[in-house]
């Protein structure tokens, strides 16, 4: 969906069992369909079986730009939106996974074009409070995923399900 043709995969090695892509889900359900009330970039999902048998579903995501749209300086209330919508349907699909007999095993990694501390990510955070940041160990300095002459920023992260194991 993004005019400059940037997009969502995933390569995988583990088997996978599904694949959801959450492109056409609406941001706010109770406003007009329009191209800003979708994900900039898709919220692409895939379930794979870990090699000791779990299921693990991983998320993709890629916000939107800090690119001026249209009543949005620098896209920043698109993004929060983005942010609150992935939060609430990883929580849905996880506690559907529970539901049925699994567990709520996922990884959301992606390119969120703000910092941890900005307001997406810490509704992105808030919303998935049985997860942890798995780059919050690392020292800001070495944390920088985007670099150029004008930013030099961690604009990338990686949030885990609090109880996922290395053996899950």
């Amino acid at each position: 969906p993004d005019p400059r043709g940037i997009g969502i995969a995933m390569l995988c090695r583990l088997p996978v069992l599904r694949i959801v892509s959450h492109r056409l889900t609406l941001l706010d359900p109770a406003a007009p369909e329009t191209p800003e009330n979708h994900f900039a970039r898709d919220l692409l999902r895939i379930d794979i079986r870990t090699p000791a048998g779990a299921i693990l579903s991983v998320y993709g995501a890629h916000f939107k730009s800090k690119l001026d749209t249209p009543g949005d300086p620098q896209s920043a209330h698109r993004r929060l939106a983005e942010a609150a919508r992935a939060a609430a349907i990883i929580a849905q699909e996880m506690a559907e996974k529970k539901a049925a007999g699994g567990r709520g095993d996922f990884i959301l990694l992606g390119d969120f074009n703000d910092t941890p501390d900005a307001p997406p990510l810490q509704k992105l955070r808030a919303g998935l409070p049985s997860s942890v940041d798995a780059l919050d160990a690392i020292a800001p300095v070495r944390r920088i995923t985007y670099e150029s002459a004008r930013f030099h920023e961690s604009i990338d992260d990686i949030l885990v399900a609090r109880d996922l194991t290395i053996t899950s």
